[in-house]
């Protein structure tokens, strides 16, 4: 049974879900966190191709 709003009231505006917000806020930390991993990944790589050559 759908409740309707009582008279002279405006319904409430639907909410945004914690998971949504707390899923955006990991997206973008990812895509912040993820370049630097890489370069730093790549460094190691090159650091230790150089120590072994």
């Amino acid at each position: 049974m759908k409740r309707e709003p009582l008279p002279g009231r405006l319904p409430a505006a639907p909410r945004r879900s914690v998971r949504d917000e707390r899923g955006m806020s990991v997206s973008t930390l990812l895509a912040a966190v993820m370049p630097a991993f890489i370069l730093v990944a790549g460094l190691a790589v090159d650091g230790a191709a150089r120590l072994s050559a």
